[in-house]
């Protein structure tokens, strides 16, 4: 079952985990946030990741996110 994996266009953060999960040949459905357009404080991003940060992944649940 594939991770899902919360990134955005140009984020050093989110390229080295795409990087890492290309790597490793992990499957992920890649789910792009658009923060020009405050898309990381939608209601359904806030209840995965609080701290409205990129890059989140969701394993079946056990969610980990960047932390700042």
């Amino acid at each position: 079952m594939p991770i899902e994996f919360y990134e955005e266009i140009g984020s050093p953060p989110s390229l080295a985990v795409r990087l890492a999960v290309r790597h490793l040949k992990i499957p992920v459905n890649s789910h792009f946030l658009d923060m020009g357009d405050k898309e990381q404080f939608k209601p359904e991003f806030l209840k995965l990741n609080p701290a409205h940060t990129v890059p989140t992944i969701d394993e079946n649940g056990f969610i980990l996110w960047e932390r700042q």
